[in-house]
C-alpha cells in the first residue's frame, strides 16, 4: 500500500539533553487503571497479532514516492546485521519487525534523502484521555547528526502529520549498537487523545545534510494504551557552577560564586497527566559529614503536563538556574541534591524519579572533562592536520579530539587542558592543544580564542595526565545576567557561546598521535570527534559511545592566590621555591602524598605564559626540580604546579637581575 500523503517537517530543539528518564515502569507493566487497546508482537508477521488488523508500508525517496518496494522484513533470532554480523534481539518468543537500510543505501547513495513507514492498522483512540505508544526497540545507524527515528501520528487520513522523537533514552551514535532490546514510551495524547481515527507510523528517516542511513532498526511489543499516572514531576539532571549541561564531573572554582551565591539549575519535566502551577524544587549542599550546609527552595514554576502544553510534541523537558544564595566558606565535596516537590501528593511508586544528586568540589582551580579518573582502555590515533598559517582567521582543519563546553557564570578564565596520551604517541610529532569558538558545526570558520603549539616528547605515551597550558589565559562566561537573589535568570539560548577544548596534530609529522579514552557514555552528548578522510572530504560524528581523555582546566592562578588543597593533594602545603628572589635558578620542593605526574608553568603577573612543561612522574614524598629562570626578565612570577593533569596550586617568585 502506498500512501501519497506527505509527512510532517522532523523538529529537534537545538537545547535539548537526553533526559535520563526511567519510564521502564510505564512498560510493560498494568493496573486497574490503564486502558489498553493494542498490543502487536509480529508473531503473526505484519498481519498482526491484534485484531486490530494487518500493518501496511509506504516509502520515500527525495521526497518522492517510491514503488521500489518494502524494506521492512520479519526478524528472527537468527536474524543479524548484514554489516558486522551483530544478532538482532526481541523479548518477544520468536519474531519482530525488522527496517534494513543496506538495499537503500546500495542503491541510491547517501545524498538521497528517503524515508521508510511502518504503519500501524488504524486505531479508535475516543475513549482515551491520554494515549502513550511503548515498543522495544534496537537501532544501528550512521552517520548525522539528527535522530533518524520518530513516530508520526495523523488524525485526518493521512493529510498531515506530527512527528515524536523515537529514539527514547537511546544514546544516539555513529557506527554503534543501541541498548538489547530499549524499552521505549513515547506520549502522544497531544494530537492523538479522544480521536476516532488515529494512524501511527513508525518513520526511519535518513539525512538530508549530506549525510546518510544505512544500518537497521528492530521492533517489538508495540503498545498503545492510556496513560495511568497522573502526578509525577521528575528531575533528570543537576547543575551548578560555570558549565552548563557537564554532568559527569563538577568542580566549581572559588571565585566564580558571585553575590547571589553558588548558580544552582535542574532539568525537570512531568511524566503525568495533571499539570502543576506551584512546582519547586529544593537545592541541598550536603557537606562530607552529612550535614545540610545550605538549603535553597525555588519559587513557584509552571510544570505543563502532554495534555496542557500548547505545544505539541510536549517538551518533555526543561532547564531553569537559580542563584542559591550559598558562598561556601570550606573548599571541599559537597553533594548537591536536588528534589522536586508540589503541593499535589504523588503515589508512592512514582516519587523514585523526584530527586537527584551530584558530587561537586570548590577549589581555587577547576577541571571539566569527560575522560574520568578510572583505567583508560581505548586509544584512538590522531591523522595529520594541515593548518593553514593564519590559524586566527583563515581556513583551518579543526581536526581532533575535544569536547564541547558552555559557560554561563562569568568569573573564570581557561587555563589549558589535560590529555592522556595512547601507546602509538611518539616523540617529534606537533600538535596543538586549544579552546575553539564553535560557530558552526565543522569549526571550519570558528575563531581559536586560545591555544599553545607543543610537541610530543619520549615517555609520553604512558597514559599519564599531561598538562597543556595556553599561551594566555582566557576569560569565559558572561551571558549570565544579573538578576535579584531567588529569582531565574537563565535558560538555555540556542545564541550562547560555545567552545570546544580540542587537540590536534597540526602537519605531516613524523610518527604517530593517539589519544586515550574511555568506553563510559556521553551521559550529556557534548564530546566530539572530527575527522579527515584520505581525500580530504570533512566526516563528523556529532554522538559518540565513549569519552576523550581532554579536559578543560579553568581558572588560572593569580597575584596573592591561596593555595588551598582538595583530596588527593591537601598534603602539597610545602610546596615553595626558593631561593626566593632568584638569579638564575629556583628549586620548586612540593610534597605528594603518592605518586604523582608532575607538569609546572610559569606566568607574569598579566597572566601570560612564559614556561611550561610536563616533566615527569614522581614519587610520594619530598620532591624537587630545578626552574631555570635565567632568561626571565627582573620582576615578580607565578610558579604554577600542576598534579596529576589537573590540581593546580601556585607561588609567587621575584626574580633579579
Amino acid at each position: 500500500v502506498i500512501h501519497t500523503n506527505e509527512p510532517k517537517a522532523l523538529q529537534k530543539a537545538d537545547d535539548q539533553a537526553p533526559s535520563k528518564i526511567d519510564r521502564s515502569k510505564q512498560f510493560p507493566t498494568t493496573s486497574p487503571n490503564r486502558v489498553t487497546i493494542f498490543h502487536e508482537t509480529f508473531e503473526n508477521d505484519f498481519f498482526g497479532s491484534d485484531d486490530a488488523g494487518q500493518w501496511e508500508f509506504s516509502h520515500k525517496v527525495g521526497g518522492v514516492i517510491s514503488t521500489e518496494g518494502a524494506m521492512w522484513s520479519i526478524g528472527t533470532p537468527t536474524t543479524t546485521n548484514p554489516w558486522d554480523n551483530v544478532a538482532l534481539v526481541s523479548a518477544s518468543p520468536t519474531k519482530y519487525a525488522y527496517w534494513n537500510g543496506t538495499s537503500y543505501y546500495t542503491q541510491y547513495g547517501p545524498d538521497d534523502f528517503y524515508s521508510a513507514y511502518l504503519n500501524a492498522p488504524t486505531l479508535n483512540c475516543s475513549d482515551l484521555s491520554s494515549v502513550l505508544v511503548s515498543f522495544q526497540q534496537l537501532f544501528r545507524y550512521c552517520c548525522f547528526p539528527t535522530s533518524p527515528l520518530s513516530i508520526d501520528v495523523s488524525v485526518d487520513n493521512g493529510t498531515t502529520w506530527t512527528s515524536f522523537n523515537a529514539i527514547g533514552d537511546a544514546i544516539e551514535g555513529a557506527n554503534i549498537a543501541s541498548a538489547n532490546p530499549l524499552n521505549t514510551v513515547v506520549d502522544i495524547s497531544c494530537i492523538a487523545a479522544g480521536e476516532e481515527s488515529v494512524q501511527i507510523r513508525f518513520a526511519y528517516n535518513s539525512a538530508d545534510e549530506d549525510g546518510y542511513t544505512h544500518y537497521f532498526w528492530s521492533l517489538d511489543e508495540v503498545e498503545v494504551y492510556s496513560n495511568d499516572v497522573t502526578n509525577d514531576l521528575f528531575v533528570s539532571e543537576v547543575y551548578n557552577g560555570d558549565i552548563f549541561r557537564d554532568w559527569e564531573f563538577r568542580v566549581t572554582p572559588q571565585e566564580q560564586i558571585r553575590p547571589g551565591g553558588v548558580v544552582v539549575g535542574a532539568r525537570f519535566g512531568n511524566l503525568g497527566t495533571e499539570e502543576h502551577s506551584d512546582a519547586t524544587i529544593k537545592f541541598e549542599f550536603i557537606a562530607a559529614d552529612n550535614s545540610v550546609a545550605h538549603e535553597f527552595t525555588t519559587p513557584a514554576f509552571h510544570v505543563n503536563s502532554s495534555l496542557t502544553d500548547p505545544a505539541c510534541p510536549h517538551t518533555e523537558s526543561e532547564a531553569q538556574i537559580w542563584n542559591s544564595g550559598f558562598v561556601p566558606t570550606v573548599m571541599g565535596k559537597y553533594t548537591l541534591k536536588a528534589t522536586i516537590q508540589t503541593g499535589t501528593a504523588e503515589d508512592p511508586s512514582t516519587i523514585s524519579n523526584n530527586t537527584m544528586s551530584e558530587t561537586i568540589v570548590f577549589n581555587t582551580i577547576s577541571e571539566y572533562g569527560h575522560d574520568g579518573d578510572t583505567e583508560d582502555d581505548f586509544q584512538f590515533q590522531i591523522g595529520s592536520r594541515l593548518v593553514n598559517e593564519d590559524v586566527t582567521t583563515g581556513p583551518r582543519d579543526p581536526g581532533g579530539w575535544g569536547s564541547h563546553y558552555t559557560f554561563i557564570n562569568p568569573g573564570s578564565q581557561a587555563h589549558g587542558v589535560t590529555v592522556r596520551f595512547g601507546s602509538n604517541t611518539v616523540a617529534g610529532v606537533e600538535f596543538k592543544a586549544a579552546l575553539i569558538v564553535q560557530t558552526d558545526q565543522t569549526l571550519t570558520n570558528s575563531t581559536l580564542a586560545a591555544s599553545g603549539d607543543y610537541e610530543t616528547r619520549a615517555g609520553w605515551n604512558t597514559g599519564d595526565p599531561l598538562f597543556f597550558a595556553f599561551n594566555g589565559p582566557l576569560p569565559v562566561g558572561g551571558v549570565y545576567p544579573a538578576a535579584p537573589y531567588g529569582v531565574s535568570t537563565y535558560t538555555p539560548a540556542n545564541d550562547s557561546i560555545k567552545y570546544v577544548g580540542a587537540i590536534w596534530r597540526q602537519s605531516q609529522g613524523v610518527g604517530q598521535l593517539s589519544v586515550l579514552a574511555q568506553s563510559t557514555i556521553d551521559a550529556d552528548l557534548s564530546s566530539v570527534a572530527w575527522e579527515k578522510s584520505g581525500t580530504g572530504a570533512f566526516a563528523w560524528f556529532y554522538f559518540q559511545e565513549y569519552n576523550y581523555a581532554v579536559r578543560l582546566i579553568l581558572s588560572a592562578p593569580y597575584v596573592n592566590h591561596t593555595p588551598v588543597g582538595v583530596d588527593e593533594v591537601e598534603n602539597t602545603a610545602s610546596f615553595s621555591v626558593y631561593p626566593n628572589p632568584a638569579v638564575n635558578e629556583a628549586r620548586v620542593a612540593f610534597n605528594l602524598p603518592e605518586s604523582k605526574f608532575i607538569a609546572y608553568e610559569v606566568r607574569d603577573l598579566q597572566g601570560r605564559l612564559m614556561d611550561t612543561d610536563n616533566i615527569g612522574r614522581f614519587g610520594a614524598g619530598q620532591n624537587s626540580f630545578a626552574l631555570n629562570v635565567s632568561s626571565y626578565p627582573a620582576g615578580n612570577y607565578i610558579v604554577g604546579l600542576v598534579i596529576d593533569g589537573k590540581q593546580i596550586i601556585t607561588q609567587q617568585i621575584s626574580v633579579v637581575r
